[in-house]
């Protein structure tokens, strides 16, 4: 295996260990195994992997000075479950099933296991034998681990799959549905930065002219604008902004825009509700 400092990475891993994770989760170090067997340490945005996941990794060797050759992972996109170990493993997560449980189930329906709980879980798992409200438990365990598996497809490959935990929390079985379905909430809620959401949203379908799409270039002009010291902007530059940020040419805000338009500048909500309780003594607006 070539541990070149600078060589490209890209290998299907089997996650070992993880040995130490910041506590915002954005970095993390993992002793993993290579496809051909070899050991191999990784840093980067993992702290969301589990121990015996398989995971495509894209990265670059580098020497630490202290720790020796590891790959600085770029992408960690989860590979979904196959083997009969990483199933076994897999399915042992729900509630309710154990090693035994989970053993019937792999005997029962073979590679497809997966995709025939994902069709009817409750009928599933009662089936196997449980109860109605243990098959309800279990049933919801089941759709909390498709939702987190879905959510890793959906943000591996933007670098975002260190988020999920963070997501998943905050909407729970819905997670996967609501970042589909409200991609640019990763901005106002999770500091993601507008163009990453944006690419997430648009190659889920979101049109280029879409008002949710322009609220969240709107705030995200206004938020950037706020960190160079402004906490607002004219409405003309704002509108020139967030075209620009779009790639498309519109001439005027549009009224249902979500933010604050007084005096001919342009104020996000939470910034002028600090405006105007005084928090700001007055307004920093470039003119």
């Amino acid at each position: 295996m070539l541990d070149i400092p600078g060589t490209d990475f890209q290998d299907t891993i089997k996650v070992r260990r993880l040995r130490f994770a910041s506590d915002d989760g954005a970095f993390a170090v993992v002793d993993a195994e290579s496809s051909d067997g070899d050991d191999i340490v990784l840093v980067g945005p993992l702290a969301h992997l589990e121990e015996r996941e398989h995971v495509l990794v894209t990265g670059v060797w580098q020497d630490d000075k202290r720790f020796g050759p590891q790959v600085k992972v770029k992408v960690a996109e989860p590979v979904p479950p196959s083997g009969e170990e990483a199933l076994l493993a897999y399915l042992k997560r729900v509630r309710h099933i154990g090693a035994t449980r989970a053993a019937k189930l792999l005997d029962k329906y073979g590679d497809h296991v997966l995709t025939t709980i994902d069709d009817d879980p409750g009928l599933a798992f009662r089936r196997l034998g449980l109860n109605p409200q243990r098959a309800k438990e279990a049933t919801k365990s089941w759709n909390e681990l498709r939702s987190t598996r879905a959510l890793h497809l959906l943000l591996a490959p933007h670098g975002l799959a260190w988020l999920v935990p963070r997501i998943a929390n905050e909407y729970g079985d819905r997670a996967h549905d609501v970042v589909r379905s409200r991609p640019y909430e990763l901005t106002s809620v999770f500091g993601v930065g507008f163009p990453t959401a944006d690419r997430i949203a648009r190659a889920g379908g979101v049109a280029a002219d879409s008002p949710a799409r322009t609220a969240a270039a709107l705030l995200h002009v206004l938020a950037e604008a706020e960190r160079d010291g402004s906490t607002c902007l004219p409405e003309a530059e704002a509108l020139s902004r967030t075209n620009t940020l779009l790639g498309m040419r519109m001439e005027r805000l549009p009224p249902d825009s979500h933010v604050v338009v007084e005096d001919g500048f342009v104020y996000r909500p939470a910034t002028a509700v600090r405006r105007a309780t005084g928090r700001y003594r007055r307004a920093t607006c470039p003119s």
